[in-house]
C-alpha cells in the first residue's frame, strides 16, 4: 500500500515536472515567434529605408540636373544666336531624359509610391503578427505561471523545481494611454 502511494506521488511529481518543462519550452517558443516577427518588420523597414534613400538620391540628382537645365535655358537669349549655349542645354536635357529612361527600363513597374505602399503593407502585416504573437506569448506565460503557482504544484515547485514565474510582455507606453488602472 505504501509503495503504491509512493508510486502515485512519484508519478504526479514527474507529471508536474514534465508540464513545467513543457510550459517553459512553450513560453520560449512563443517569445522566439515574437522576436522573429519583430525582426521581419525591422528588415522590411530597413529595406524600405534603403529604397527610399536610393530614390531620394535619384530625385535629388534629377532635381539638380533640371536646375542646371533651367539655368542653361535662362542663359539663352532670344535676340542672339548662341549655338554653344543651345548645345549645352540640349545635352543637359538629353542627359536627363536618358537617365529617366534608364531608370524606367531598369524598374518598369516600380514607382516610389507603389514601393512605399508595398513595404508599408509588409510592416503593417508584421505589426499584426507581432501583436498576435505577443498575445500567444502572454497566454502561454499565464498558463505556465498558473501551473507553478496553483496548489499543490506550488509546493512541488518550491520544494524541487524552483521555477520563477515568467514576466508577461507589457507596453508601458501604451499603458500610459489609459485612464483605467486595474486594482490587482
Amino acid at each position: 500500500m505504501l509503495a503504491a502511494a509512493a508510486a502515485v506521488i512519484a508519478a504526479y511529481v514527474a507529471i508536474v515536472y514534465n508540464r513545467i518543462v513543457g510550459g517553459t519550452n512553450l513560453a520560449k517558443r512563443a517569445w522566439a515567434n515574437v522576436i522573429s516577427w519583430q525582426r521581419k518588420e525591422l528588415r522590411a523597414l530597413e529595406m524600405m529605408a534603403d529604397k527610399m534613400r536610393e530614390y531620394a538620391a535619384f530625385e535629388k540628382s534629377t532635381l539638380q540636373d533640371v536646375t542646371r537645365l533651367r539655368e542653361s535655358v535662362q542663359r539663352l537669349d532670344g535676340d542672339t544666336i548662341d549655338v554653344a549655349a543651345l548645345r549645352e542645354s540640349s545635352d543637359i536635357a538629353r542627359g536627363i531624359v536618358a537617365k529617366l529612361d534608364a531608370r524606367r527600363e531598369a524598374y518598369p513597374e516600380l514607382k516610389t509610391d507603389k514601393l512605399y505602399l508595398g513595404y508599408m503593407k509588409e510592416v503593417s502585416e508584421s505589426e499584426a503578427q507581432i501583436a498576435a504573437s505577443v498575445t500567444v506569448y502572454n497566454n502561454t506565460v499565464e498558463s505556465f505561471n498558473n501551473l507553478i503557482q496553483f496548489f499543490p504544484n506550488n509546493i512541488l515547485n518550491a520544494a524541487f523545481f524552483h521555477r520563477e514565474p515568467i514576466k508577461e510582455f507589457t507596453d508601458s507606453r501604451s499603458s500610459k494611454e489609459f485612464d483605467y488602472s486595474p486594482n490587482f
